[in-house]
């Protein structure tokens, strides 16, 4: 470790055992000769760290004079080391049990949390691992009946500036701040623990923590060396009746002045290369998906990042960009380095295999990137969004035995016991989900578990998901593409059609993210791409079935961010070609002229209904004035009230894409809203009665659409419309 000083703020002294450092604003004392930190004199406390512990467990820490003090540390591996893998490093502080009691990692997570002591026996039942207790009688009543998990409180790189403990008396508060992730391994989205009872201050350098054990190894002989920080230690301090919030603001505002001063200029070590010894990388990501518009559109939301050559992994340092798709990436180490990234929404990984190689003080603008998604054809099915989490899916309520308060409103997959909510909700059967008619956000459990059965053993549990596909599938190819936000241990095996068959697909998931265990949700990205036989589908329904095999455990499991079927380079019927904003505007006010004075031909009518329920479908929510020419056209009393019933049917299918495009607000005033449902209410008997007269075309589109009035019906609102349009239409 390297003393970081100023000599004149800094006065230093000695005894037999121990170096005293002092500021006049805090005074650190660090063992004699192994440097370890035994004592932070600050704000009226004698020592904020709990001396009663072993001195071993502290971390390596160095001060600098100010009201607080910074830290790093250099690991070095020299040619001819013997191979080994970096599992965990890290700095611990301890600090006093009887002071610290309130802790804040950000806005919304602030709490009295329980002491060590609370989670002991006698105090606290222990759960399925050492690290969850459920509190039975703490010395803080309020806490009784809670868990206590030290993984609840971890979070995403991209999210750490400054967490830490406050205490009652007097008003003390102890921050950790992260004035740049460079040094994190894993990239901005790794989740990393952050505080837990104790009170424990953690400084996670690097960790197996939701990414697996292995990802940091070292070959044979191989010389390597990396500069883990600095980071800051902050104190501040305020009277007896200032919220702990007050400091906790305070703690943010100095969190900004830090990062504002990155890299730091005081460091001596030759190792921790200054601003002008850095390097900056800018750029444009454009992602170019033929299937979302036929021109390279930028990359919002993306990350963008710096990894030494390799499989995509690790990033040195990265940078978010802008809504233009823009990317600065500065304060770069030299190196040798590849360009890494994702798109919100976007599945896969980007790299750029350019090998970037960066001197002292160079500049590179790389002009645009663009990210070709693997993506075969066009959508036929989605489940989900591609955002690299499970977050979107249903995640339940907690056990009432297993509640942590902090995480009822917001988070709730931080809950303990969550895997066991599967049984609960499927004791018997499995989840089965019905594309068109199910809902992701209330249907798909947001984990693929096991189920406990009695005597403690578990079995595997399959998924169901049924669709349909129009009579020309036959003349396609189709992918199936699953992405995988966590998976631990776990066996997948896929199947279309014959759930007792042999497997068309399988893949061992065996990485050891623990995510569910550790209440995250997501962990390790996978990306799974299966090529699809048409031999294994048919005309109409299919049912496509995904076994989680392995049953060993409660925490076997995978997390699906995102589960798709796309068509190849033939197009499915019911599939339309994707055009510019423009093209597609001048193209609904062509359907809405041919509408202004209706075709009396039933079929001609129907062809242009048709080509207006296409339209509507390519329109998106942010571009809801493009229907404006349509809305009354189509409840004309000509088309609305129609003899015909295919053309109710196509009108209907019109009303339900306009109240998409419309939500949350509804296509038409309440009268309105009232006479169409009315409408579609006394539809209902004549298009049941087409749909049993099984030889008519009339019948076949009857029945289709009985099965997703159905739906709506349950919804009971037209804002809560789950719709599929049926293929046969």
């Amino acid at each position: 470790w390297i003393l970081i000083t100023e000599a004149n703020d800094v006065q230093i002294s000695y005894d037999e055992n121990h170096v005293i450092l002092d500021s006049c604003i805090v005074n650190v004392t660090l063992s004699n000769p192994h440097g370890r930190v035994v004592g932070i004199q600050y704000g009226g406390l004698d020592n904020l760290l709990d001396t009663g512990k072993d001195e071993t467990r502290r971390g390596y820490i160095l001060q600098r004079g100010s009201s607080g003090f910074y830290a790093y540390a250099i690991y070095e591996r020299r040619s001819g080391y013997p191979a080994c893998d970096l599992g965990q490093t890290r700095m611990v502080f301890r600090l006093k049990t009887d002071e610290f009691q309130q802790m804040a990692i950000n806005e919304e997570k602030q709490r009295e949390m329980p002491n060590e002591e609370d989670r002991g026996h006698g105090r606290s039942v222990p759960l399925r691992y050492p690290e969850a207790v459920v509190l039975t009688n703490p010395t803080d009543p309020r806490l009784k009946g809670q868990v206590d998990d030290k993984y609840q409180y971890s979070m995403d790189t991209k999210d750490v500036e400054v967490y830490g403990w406050v205490s009652s008396d007097p008003k003390v508060g102890f921050w950790i701040i992260f004035p740049s992730q460079e040094f994190r391994t894993g990239g901005p989205t790794k989740q990393e623990l952050t505080l837990h009872a104790g009170p424990i201050c953690l400084v996670m350098f690097h960790s197996g923590h939701y990414m697996g054990n292995n990802y940091c190894e070292f070959h044979n002989g191989e010389a390597w060396r990396k500069v883990f920080g600095p980071f800051r230690v902050h104190l501040n301090s305020a009277p007896k009746s200032v919220q702990p919030s007050v400091l906790w603001k305070a703690a943010k505002q100095q969190s900004l002045i830090e990062t504002n001063q990155w890299p730091y200029s005081f460091p001596i070590s030759p190792y921790f290369l200054k601003k002008a010894q850095r390097c900056s990388v800018s750029g444009r990501l454009l992602v170019h998906d033929r299937f979302i518009s036929p021109k390279a559109f930028p990359a919002n939301s993306a990350y963008i990042g710096l990894a030494a050559p390799g499989d995509k992994g690790s990033w040195q340092k990265e940078s978010k960009v802008n809504q233009n798709g823009v990317f600065p990436i500065t304060n770069i180490l030299p190196g040798e380095y590849n360009i890494y990234g994702w798109v919100q929404n976007i599945v896969g990984d980007y790299k750029n295999e350019t090998l970037l190689k960066l001197s002292p003080g160079s500049s590179i603008d790389l002009g645009d990137l663009v990210y070709e998604p693997p993506r075969n054809g066009p959508t036929i099915l989605e489940i989900g969004v591609p955002d690299r989490t499970a977050a979107e899916f249903y995640i339940p309520d907690a056990n009432p035995k297993y509640i942590n308060e902090l995480f009822l409103n917001s988070e709730k997959y931080r809950q303990y016991g969550l895997w066991e909510r599967y049984a609960d909700l499927y004791p018997d059967g499995d989840l089965v989900y019905t594309v068109g008619i199910s809902d992701h956000s209330k249907d798909w459990f947001f984990a693929h578990v096991t189920r406990a059965k009695l005597g403690g053993t578990y079995e595997a549990t399959t998924r169901q998901i049924k669709f349909k596909l129009g009579n020309s599938f036959q003349n396609g190819t189709y992918t199936l593409c699953i992405a995988i936000a966590s998976a631990t241990h776990s066996h997948l095996s896929v199947q279309f059609n014959d759930k007792l068959g042999r497997p068309q697909f399988e893949a061992s998931l065996n990485e050891q993210d623990n995510a569910i265990a550790r209440h995250g949700i997501h962990g390790f990205y996978q990306f799974l791409n299966v090529q699809v036989n048409p031999n294994w589908l048919v005309d109409g329904d299919n049912t496509l079935f995904i076994t989680q095999k392995t049953n060993i455990n409660p925490f076997v499991v995978n997390h699906c961010s995102d589960i798709t079927v796309a068509a190849g380079d033939k197009r499915l019927s019911g599939t339309m070609e994707l055009m510019s904003e423009g093209g597609l505007k001048e193209r609904i006010i062509r359907a809405g002229k041919k509408l202004k004075h209706p075709h009396h031909s039933e079929d001609a009518l129907l062809k242009d209904l048709e080509e207006t329920t296409n339209c509507l479908a390519m329109v998106k929510q942010s571009n809801k004035y493009m229907i404006h020419s349509l809305m009354f056209k189509l409840i004309k009393p000509k088309i609305f009230w129609h003899e015909d019933v295919r053309v109710e049917i196509m009108v209907v299918t019109y009303i339900v894409e306009a109240t998409r495009v419309t939500t949350p607000n509804v296509p038409y005033s309440d009268d309105i809203m009232r006479d169409i449902f009315k409408h579609m209410d006394a539809s209902r008997d004549l298009v049941s009665m087409c749909g049993r007269e099984k030889e008519s075309k009339a019948s076949h589109e009857g029945k289709c659409w009985n099965e997703n009035f159905v739906a709506m019906d349950k919804e009971a609102a037209p804002k809560g419309i789950s719709y599929f349009v049926p293929p046969c239409l």
